[in-house]
């Protein structure tokens, strides 16, 4: 860790107004309070037949005083460049005047779930989520309110939010061994025997692509700008070799001192993505204690996690995917453990 960094202070005790004014600042409200979250919940259950049962459900939770930061200093008229700053305007401060602020969040979904009860050695799990979350700010801990000189701006559906979301999960024992309907003793038994082979399946739609272009024609220090569309674009699906994944040609540079008449997020998603992880048990039995041998496969098949394309207007690489999730490639891993 680095040394601190004291300010030089003369001996006249007194900074001079020019250092200070360039020195960003962070503040935080004497009356600030602790964030809260509200969670509610409808469920309804039944019976189905063959062994399964299903869930329908209704969840959602608002969270109040969440703590984000907002720019004070930043430029609340468009246009004005650093008029519009009001600690510019009363004190000549070009500097950001961070703020922690409460802000709300939403999350409102439907949830399904169909299980079926361990029978014949296979246990099954399905579920499916319809959800939505909108937030001021991601709780990220940066400059989290984008447009201070429009607050209602900055409401967006959450980068991590995916509208559809589908599991399915298994584990299932090998009808052999001890345990099995077949081979319940002798050699053969003790190597075909008690195997168990456990899955997650995982179908996720895409997260939000975050658009955003050049803040020279804002003219509004500390806000983001977005570009203007002329309608919903078409989602091409291109990856690699310079493909893009939308059509960037309904994409506009925004009039000088307005905003972009889209938001940051929420016009379009990336792309979706399907997981695989897979293990293999080998159960060994020692009288009443056992040991399991086994081995994981972490997203077993390999399929690539594509990232957002890049929303940035005017960059090269705009509509493009250029890259995937980090720690998303195939991981294969042994172990073993003693239970006693």
């Amino acid at each position: 860790m680095p040394p601190p960094n004291f300010a030089t202070i003369p001996e006249s005790g007194i900074i001079p107004a020019a250092l200070f004014n360039a020195q960003g600042l962070t503040v935080v409200p004497s009356d600030r309070h602790d964030g809260r979250l509200h969670s509610w919940n409808v469920a309804y259950q039944m019976t189905l037949p063959g062994a399964f049962t299903g869930e329908v459900a209704y969840v959602g939770n608002r969270g109040e005083d969440i703590l984000a930061t907002v720019d004070l200093n930043a430029g609340y008229i468009l246009g004005a460049d650093r008029a519009g700053q009001p600690l510019f305007a009363e004190f000549g401060r070009t500097a950001s005047t961070n703020s922690i602020t409460p802000v709300t969040s939403s999350y409102q979904s439907m949830q399904v779930k169909v299980d079926r009860r361990m029978r014949g050695g296979l246990l099954v799990t399905n579920s499916y989520t319809l959800g939505r979350a909108y937030s001021y700010s991601n709780g990220d801990g940066g400059p989290t309110i984008r447009t201070p000189a429009d607050f209602e701006r900055s409401w967006n559906r959450t980068t991590f939010d995916s509208t559809h979301s589908f599991t399915s999960s298994f584990v299932y024992l090998l009808p052999m061994g001890a345990d099995g309907r077949w081979l319940r003793e002798g050699a053969a038994g003790k190597v075909l025997g008690d195997w168990q082979v456990t899955g997650l399946f995982s179908a996720i739609s895409g997260t939000p692509i975050e658009f955003t272009a050049s803040t020279a024609g804002l003219r509004a220090p500390g806000n983001d700008q977005t570009p203007n569309a002329t309608g919903k674009p078409e989602v091409l699906g291109g990856i690699g070799s310079g493909a893009r994944w939308f059509d960037t040609s309904v994409f506009s540079a925004a009039a000088p001192g307005t905003w972009g008449n889209i938001k940051r997020r929420g016009l379009l998603t990336g792309p979706a993505y399907v997981n695989l992880d897979a293990s293999l048990v080998k159960i060994i039995r020692f009288g009443s204690r056992r040991a399991e041998v086994r081995a994981d496969f972490f997203n077993a098949l390999n399929t690539p996690h594509y990232a957002n394309p890049n929303g940035t207007f005017g960059d090269g690489n705009f509509g493009r995917i250029t890259e995937i999730l980090p720690l998303t490639e195939r991981v294969i891993r042994f172990g073993g453990r003693f239970l006693f």
